[in-house]
Protein backbone atom coordinates (compact mmCIF):
# COMPACT_ATOMS: atom_id res chain seq x y z
CA UNK A 1 0.00 0.00 0.00
CA UNK A 2 1.32 3.41 -0.72
CA UNK A 3 -1.22 6.05 -0.36
CA UNK A 4 -0.54 9.74 -0.64
CA UNK A 5 -0.23 11.06 3.13
CA UNK A 6 -0.67 14.60 1.87
CA UNK A 7 -0.05 16.34 -1.54
CA UNK A 8 3.58 17.24 -1.18
CA UNK A 9 4.37 21.20 -2.35
CA UNK A 10 6.60 22.07 -5.44
CA UNK A 11 8.44 25.10 -6.42
CA UNK A 12 9.38 26.06 -9.65
CA UNK A 13 13.38 26.13 -9.05
CA UNK A 14 16.18 24.50 -10.51
CA UNK A 15 16.98 22.75 -7.41
CA UNK A 16 13.44 21.26 -6.75
CA UNK A 17 13.12 19.92 -10.39
CA UNK A 18 16.10 18.21 -9.91
CA UNK A 19 15.18 16.78 -6.87
CA UNK A 20 12.05 15.92 -8.12
CA UNK A 21 13.51 13.85 -10.87
CA UNK A 22 14.95 11.32 -9.00
CA UNK A 23 11.97 11.07 -6.25
CA UNK A 24 8.56 12.02 -7.05
CA UNK A 25 5.51 10.57 -8.15
CA UNK A 26 1.85 9.28 -6.53
CA UNK A 27 2.12 6.78 -3.67
CA UNK A 28 1.12 3.42 -5.71
CA UNK A 29 2.73 1.06 -8.34
CA UNK A 30 0.67 -0.82 -10.58
CA UNK A 31 1.73 -4.38 -11.55
CA UNK A 32 1.20 -5.99 -14.98
CA UNK A 33 -0.49 -9.22 -15.45
CA UNK A 34 2.91 -10.99 -15.89
CA UNK A 35 4.24 -9.27 -12.61
CA UNK A 36 0.53 -9.60 -10.35
CA UNK A 37 2.18 -11.75 -8.26
CA UNK A 38 4.54 -9.29 -6.60
CA UNK A 39 1.73 -7.33 -5.13
CA UNK A 40 0.35 -10.28 -3.21
CA UNK A 41 3.47 -9.83 -0.57
CA UNK A 42 6.24 -7.39 0.44
CA UNK A 43 8.51 -7.09 -2.24
CA UNK A 44 11.09 -10.43 -1.94
CA UNK A 45 14.21 -12.08 -4.01
CA UNK A 46 13.20 -12.88 -7.30
CA UNK A 47 9.92 -10.60 -7.47
CA UNK A 48 10.07 -7.88 -10.72
CA UNK A 49 11.64 -4.15 -10.40
CA UNK A 50 8.65 -2.08 -11.96
CA UNK A 51 9.30 1.52 -13.15
CA UNK A 52 6.71 4.32 -14.30
CA UNK A 53 7.75 7.64 -15.87
CA UNK A 54 5.49 10.85 -16.38
CA UNK A 55 4.22 13.98 -15.59
CA UNK A 56 1.69 14.96 -12.71
CA UNK A 57 -0.07 18.69 -11.95
CA UNK A 58 0.89 19.18 -8.43
CA UNK A 59 0.07 21.95 -5.92
CA UNK A 60 2.38 24.45 -5.23
CA UNK A 61 2.81 23.88 -1.78
CA UNK A 62 0.74 22.83 0.52
CA UNK A 63 -2.24 24.92 0.55
CA UNK A 64 -1.51 26.51 -2.16
CA UNK A 65 -4.90 26.88 -4.89
CA UNK A 66 -2.28 26.93 -8.37
CA UNK A 67 -1.06 24.19 -9.34
CA UNK A 68 2.20 23.17 -11.02
CA UNK A 69 3.79 20.39 -13.52
CA UNK A 70 6.44 18.01 -12.13
CA UNK A 71 7.89 15.22 -13.44
CA UNK A 72 6.16 11.48 -12.24
CA UNK A 73 8.72 8.31 -10.95
CA UNK A 74 7.59 5.79 -9.00
CA UNK A 75 9.69 2.69 -8.63
CA UNK A 76 10.16 -0.83 -7.60
CA UNK A 77 13.44 -2.97 -6.94
CA UNK A 78 16.23 -4.29 -4.34
CA UNK A 79 19.44 -3.48 -3.20
CA UNK A 80 21.52 -5.91 -1.67
CA UNK A 81 18.25 -8.29 -1.45
CA UNK A 82 16.57 -5.34 0.24
CA UNK A 83 13.31 -4.34 -0.96
CA UNK A 84 13.12 -0.47 -1.93
CA UNK A 85 10.58 1.59 -2.99
CA UNK A 86 10.56 4.92 -4.30
CA UNK A 87 7.12 6.31 -4.50
CA UNK A 88 6.82 10.15 -4.44
CA UNK A 89 9.28 12.75 -2.91
CA UNK A 90 9.18 9.25 -0.66
CA UNK A 91 12.02 6.25 -0.65
CA UNK A 92 11.12 3.49 1.40
CA UNK A 93 13.84 0.66 2.38
CA UNK A 94 12.13 -2.94 3.92
CA UNK A 95 15.52 -3.73 6.61
CA UNK A 96 13.00 -6.26 8.16
CA UNK A 97 10.62 -8.85 6.35
CA UNK A 98 8.50 -11.00 8.11
CA UNK A 99 5.56 -13.06 6.63
CA UNK A 100 3.30 -9.92 5.42
CA UNK A 101 5.04 -7.80 7.20
CA UNK A 102 7.79 -5.76 6.90
CA UNK A 103 9.74 -2.14 8.31
CA UNK A 104 12.47 0.03 7.63
CA UNK A 105 13.68 3.47 7.34
CA UNK A 106 12.27 5.87 4.77
CA UNK A 107 12.92 9.44 3.50
CA UNK A 108 11.29 12.16 2.61
CA UNK A 109 11.63 15.50 0.29
CA UNK A 110 10.04 18.41 0.84
CA UNK A 111 9.94 21.07 -1.45
CA UNK A 112 10.94 24.78 -0.83
CA UNK A 113 8.42 27.66 -0.78
CA UNK A 114 9.80 30.82 -1.73
CA UNK A 115 9.53 33.79 -3.96
CA UNK A 116 8.27 31.85 -6.91
CA UNK A 117 5.47 31.23 -5.48
CA UNK A 118 2.42 32.24 -7.70
CA UNK A 119 0.30 33.90 -4.98
CA UNK A 120 2.33 37.35 -4.39
CA UNK A 121 1.45 37.76 -1.07
CA UNK A 122 3.01 33.83 -0.15
CA UNK A 123 5.99 35.21 -2.21
CA UNK A 124 6.60 37.57 0.05
CA UNK A 125 7.02 35.26 3.20
CA UNK A 126 10.81 34.75 4.42
CA UNK A 127 12.02 31.42 2.11
CA UNK A 128 11.51 28.02 3.05
CA UNK A 129 14.46 26.11 1.51
CA UNK A 130 13.99 22.41 0.60
CA UNK A 131 14.30 19.73 3.14
CA UNK A 132 14.76 16.38 3.71
CA UNK A 133 12.98 14.25 6.80
CA UNK A 134 14.31 11.01 7.93
CA UNK A 135 11.70 8.62 9.88
CA UNK A 136 10.90 5.14 9.52
CA UNK A 137 7.30 2.64 8.72
CA UNK A 138 5.50 -0.53 9.42
CA UNK A 139 3.77 -1.73 6.83
CA UNK A 140 1.50 -4.84 5.76
CA UNK A 141 0.23 -6.40 2.86
CA UNK A 142 -2.26 -9.60 2.63
CA UNK A 143 -4.72 -10.79 -0.05
CA UNK A 144 -8.03 -10.10 0.53
CA UNK A 145 -12.11 -10.07 -0.60
CA UNK A 146 -13.52 -11.73 -3.53
CA UNK A 147 -12.45 -10.20 -6.41
CA UNK A 148 -9.76 -11.56 -8.27
CA UNK A 149 -5.91 -10.57 -6.64
CA UNK A 150 -7.75 -8.51 -4.50
CA UNK A 151 -4.82 -6.85 -2.13
CA UNK A 152 -4.92 -4.93 0.87
CA UNK A 153 -2.25 -2.71 1.81
CA UNK A 154 -1.82 -0.91 4.96
CA UNK A 155 1.28 1.54 6.88
CA UNK A 156 1.88 3.51 9.65
CA UNK A 157 4.74 5.88 8.87
CA UNK A 158 6.81 8.56 10.78
CA UNK A 159 8.99 11.65 9.84
CA UNK A 160 11.05 14.39 11.17
CA UNK A 161 13.21 16.92 9.81
CA UNK A 162 16.90 16.02 9.35
CA UNK A 163 17.86 18.89 7.26
CA UNK A 164 16.42 22.10 5.44
CA UNK A 165 13.94 24.58 6.72
CA UNK A 166 10.50 22.37 7.34
CA UNK A 167 10.04 22.07 11.27
CA UNK A 168 8.07 19.55 12.98
CA UNK A 169 7.03 15.55 13.34
CA UNK A 170 4.18 13.95 11.30
CA UNK A 171 2.76 10.80 11.36
CA UNK A 172 0.54 9.09 8.34
CA UNK A 173 -1.92 5.97 8.27
CA UNK A 174 -2.46 4.51 4.85
CA UNK A 175 -4.79 1.89 3.46
CA UNK A 176 -5.46 0.83 0.18
CA UNK A 177 -7.16 -2.19 -1.65
CA UNK A 178 -6.50 -3.06 -5.21
CA UNK A 179 -7.84 -6.07 -7.24
CA UNK A 180 -7.74 -6.67 -11.02
CA UNK A 181 -11.00 -5.34 -12.61
CA UNK A 182 -10.09 -7.35 -16.23
CA UNK A 183 -7.22 -9.31 -17.30
CA UNK A 184 -5.42 -6.02 -18.15
CA UNK A 185 -7.00 -3.74 -16.22
CA UNK A 186 -6.28 -3.01 -12.44
CA UNK A 187 -7.65 -0.86 -10.40
CA UNK A 188 -6.92 0.75 -6.57
CA UNK A 189 -8.88 2.67 -4.00
CA UNK A 190 -6.57 4.48 -1.11
CA UNK A 191 -7.49 6.74 2.08
CA UNK A 192 -4.73 8.15 4.38
CA UNK A 193 -4.80 10.49 7.39
CA UNK A 194 -1.88 12.89 8.53
CA UNK A 195 -1.31 14.10 12.06
CA UNK A 196 1.84 16.23 13.10
CA UNK A 197 2.84 17.87 15.61
CA UNK A 198 2.65 22.08 16.47
CA UNK A 199 6.00 23.29 15.02
CA UNK A 200 5.10 20.89 11.52
CA UNK A 201 1.56 22.73 12.01
CA UNK A 202 3.26 26.46 12.35
CA UNK A 203 6.38 25.88 9.75
CA UNK A 204 3.59 24.99 7.08
CA UNK A 205 0.39 27.27 7.75
CA UNK A 206 1.63 29.20 10.21
CA UNK A 207 1.99 33.21 9.43
CA UNK A 208 4.65 34.88 11.65
CA UNK A 209 4.83 38.93 12.58
CA UNK A 210 7.16 39.34 9.64
CA UNK A 211 5.56 37.40 7.18
CA UNK A 212 2.05 39.25 8.22
CA UNK A 213 3.87 42.69 7.39
CA UNK A 214 5.66 41.21 4.66
CA UNK A 215 2.11 40.07 2.89
CA UNK A 216 -0.71 41.58 4.63
CA UNK A 217 -2.37 38.48 6.01
CA UNK A 218 -2.81 38.35 9.29
CA UNK A 219 -1.09 36.44 12.15
CA UNK A 220 -1.77 33.15 13.01
CA UNK A 221 -0.27 30.40 15.12
CA UNK A 222 -1.76 26.61 14.47
CA UNK A 223 -1.39 23.84 16.42
CA UNK A 224 -0.76 20.06 15.53
CA UNK A 225 -3.31 17.20 15.28
CA UNK A 226 -5.35 15.89 12.07
CA UNK A 227 -3.97 18.12 9.46
CA UNK A 228 -5.41 16.51 6.07
CA UNK A 229 -7.46 13.27 4.29
CA UNK A 230 -6.86 12.26 1.27
CA UNK A 231 -8.60 10.02 -1.06
CA UNK A 232 -7.31 8.71 -4.12
CA UNK A 233 -7.77 6.02 -7.01
CA UNK A 234 -5.24 4.56 -9.51
CA UNK A 235 -5.24 2.29 -12.52
CA UNK A 236 -2.91 0.73 -14.78
CA UNK A 237 -3.68 -0.88 -18.52
CA UNK A 238 -1.54 -3.30 -19.30
CA UNK A 239 -1.09 -2.90 -23.32
CA UNK A 240 1.83 -5.87 -22.95
CA UNK A 241 3.02 -8.22 -20.67
CA UNK A 242 5.89 -5.66 -20.04
CA UNK A 243 4.47 -2.14 -20.00
CA UNK A 244 0.77 -0.43 -19.87
CA UNK A 245 -0.56 3.14 -19.40
CA UNK A 246 -0.77 4.37 -15.47
CA UNK A 247 -2.97 6.87 -14.03
CA UNK A 248 -3.59 8.45 -10.76
CA UNK A 249 -6.04 10.95 -8.92
CA UNK A 250 -6.26 12.08 -5.22
CA UNK A 251 -7.72 14.59 -3.37
CA UNK A 252 -6.88 16.07 0.00
CA UNK A 253 -8.91 18.18 2.42
CA UNK A 254 -7.33 20.18 4.56
CA UNK A 255 -8.48 20.31 8.41
CA UNK A 256 -8.56 21.88 11.78
CA UNK A 257 -6.06 24.83 11.55
CA UNK A 258 -4.15 24.24 8.28
CA UNK A 259 -8.12 24.57 6.84
CA UNK A 260 -8.18 27.78 8.76
CA UNK A 261 -4.86 29.01 8.20
CA UNK A 262 -5.09 32.34 6.20
CA UNK A 263 -2.22 30.63 3.91
CA UNK A 264 -5.65 28.64 3.16
CA UNK A 265 -8.13 30.44 3.65
CA UNK A 266 -7.25 34.12 1.94
CA UNK A 267 -4.49 33.23 -0.21
CA UNK A 268 -4.99 29.21 -1.19
CA UNK A 269 -7.75 26.78 -0.84
CA UNK A 270 -8.22 23.61 1.58
CA UNK A 271 -8.83 21.49 -1.41
CA UNK A 272 -5.76 19.86 -3.06
CA UNK A 273 -5.50 17.23 -6.13
CA UNK A 274 -3.09 15.48 -7.32
CA UNK A 275 -3.24 14.36 -11.59
CA UNK A 276 -0.38 11.83 -13.01
CA UNK A 277 -0.33 9.83 -16.02
CA UNK A 278 2.41 7.88 -16.95
CA UNK A 279 3.94 4.66 -18.57
CA UNK A 280 4.76 1.58 -16.82
CA UNK A 281 7.58 -0.72 -17.34
CA UNK A 282 8.35 -4.26 -15.81
CA UNK A 283 12.19 -4.33 -16.12
CA UNK A 284 12.54 -7.98 -14.88
CA UNK A 285 10.88 -11.01 -14.20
Amino acid sequence: MKIETSLISFQRTTRWQSAALLMLGAFSVFISPDAIAAENNPPRVGEPSTLILGVAQVPEYSGADSTQSAPLIISRFRVADKPVQIAGTQARIGLHEQGKWWAGPQLNIVAPRDDSATDDRVASFEAIDLSVELGGFVGYRRPMGSFEEGLLESAIGISAPASGDWEGTSLTLETEYSWAATFMWRLALGASLTLADDDYANSRYGVSQTDSALSGLSEFVPEGGLQSATVSIRSLVSLSPRWGIFTRFAYTELLNDAADSPIVTEAGSSDQTFAGIGVFWLLSK
